[in-house]
């Protein structure tokens, strides 16, 4: 013969009764409300200041993971089971991981400050100590910057904190580019600026309009018969190696055809004026 069996709460956990039952049920209802609340925040946050999305969803495992534990100990402690060894345990064992973990700690902790303080965002150009770059991805442990050559350096976050750090797009796909060219001090410097301002302008990826304006400083410097002059021009931060190359080379064909010579120590000038003369005369006839 079969009988019936039927089972309660009361069965099952004979010390509960109904407030901590009732006490239970809040907990959970409360983890899992402060889950979402907190897991809305940060995302919206995130679309905000721009964080890519999955260094979002590692923030929210990590904080749903932690909620989680903290409801279980809650939980244990309601149905009355002592919970002081397993929280002793728990500290131990949290401090043997961060003495042996202090390198990784120190990085996301570093991490997550230059993430919320938006000392840089993916795309813009850095300059850390040697070494400048786009941004390429921003983790919990590292960034990882792309270099000129095409190469991907990736650095901690705790060195990138505690390093000097150039933000040369200011947030923008735009960066301040400063070229160096020296020249005969002897050059014609109105024609010398023309040129270099043309060569900028007239290359793909300058910015110009009425807030980016090339401009030019001059530096003489008598004793080694140079010019200095410094271009100052916004480029796409994005190209910026490569818009570089392209001015450069334009500057090179356009001093070339206006024979805009480089300097002379002052034992050459003689045959420095007798090959710009040649020069000279031989586009003439041309």
């Amino acid at each position: 013969m079969v009988r019936n069996i039927t089972f309660s709460l009361q069965d099952l956990f004979p010390q509960m009764d109904l407030v901590i039952a009732l006490r239970i049920i809040l907990t959970i209802a409360f983890s899992i409300i402060l889950y979402k609340i907190l897991s809305s925040i940060i995302s919206k946050t995130s679309k905000r200041i721009k964080i890519q999305p999955e260094l979002i969803r590692e923030i929210i495992n990590f904080l749903r993971i932690v909620i989680g534990g903290l409801t279980f100990i809650s939980i244990l402690g309601s149905l009355g089971i002592d919970i002081t060894g397993l929280i002793a345990g728990v500290g131990i064992g949290a401090l043997a991981v961060g003495f042996a973990a202090q390198a990784l700690i120190s990085n996301l902790i570093s991490g997550l400050f230059l993430i919320f303080e938006r000392t840089f965002t993916i795309g813009d150009v850095i300059r850390v100590d040697d070494t400048v770059g786009k941004i390429v991805h921003i983790g919990f442990r590292a960034t990882q910057i792309e270099s000129v050559e095409g190469n991907i350096v990736v650095i901690p976050n705790s060195s990138l904190a505690s390093s000097q750090i150039v933000n040369m797009t200011s947030k923008r796909n735009e960066m301040m580019m400063v070229l160096e060219e020296t020249v005969d001090i002897y050059s014609n410097v109105e024609r010398t600026k023309q040129l270099l301002l043309e060569a900028a302008i007239e290359t793909k990826g300058t910015i110009v309009d009425e807030e980016h304006v090339p401009s030019i400083i001059i530096e003489r410097r008598p004793s080694q018969w140079q010019l200095v002059l410094k271009l100052l021009v916004t480029v796409e931060a994005s190209r910026w190696y490569m818009i570089k190359s392209d001015i450069t080379e334009a500057i090179k064909k356009k001093f070339d055809s206006e024979v805009i010579l480089p300097p002379a120590p002052a034992a050459g000038r003689d045959q420095l004026n007798a090959i710009k003369q040649a020069l000279q005369n031989s586009q003439v006839k041309t």
